[in-house]
């Protein structure tokens, strides 16, 4: 639930409440430990793996000028959630997560490539013959 709300504020507002985002990572980390005072430590564990593996990821991103720093920790509150108690249950997880990610951000972008072309389609096609060899002889 708490996804959805700061994925619909970072949509509208391009800001993602830090609360929000603190409240998901401690909820996270919260119930890790909980399931290793039961008794499975691993899965405590494991999801300091994923933390650490998703928390480099994020820090690529984030110098790379991809993500910003609201989208780290959400990543890195994320990362909490992941199932795994081995590393292939663990490294399958991830790459499913990942996969996700990646083909998430193409349908938003295929879909706002979408709407922009059909608000101002002579604008769209100005681009396309200044990048291309369109209406170029030779």
């Amino acid at each position: 639930m708490g996804v959805v709300f700061l994925a619909v504020q970072d949509f509208k507002t391009t800001f993602v409440s830090d609360w929000v985002v603190y409240a998901l990572l401690g909820a996270g980390i919260f119930f890790r430990v909980l399931e290793g005072v039961e008794g499975d430590w691993s899965l405590f564990l494991f999801g300091i793996l994923a933390f650490c593996i998703l928390g480099l990821l994020g820090l690529l991103c984030y110098y790379g000028k991809i993500f910003a720093g609201g989208d780290v920790w959400l990543l890195l509150a994320l990362a909490w959630y992941l199932p795994g108690t081995t590393f292939t249950a663990l490294s399958s997880s991830l790459l499913v997560f990942g996969l996700g990610l990646l083909g998430g951000g193409f349908v938003y972008l295929l879909g706002w490539t979408f709407v922009l072309t059909a608000r101002s389609p002579h604008l769209w096609w100005k681009e396309v013959c200044r990048q291309t060899t369109f209406g170029r002889i030779g």
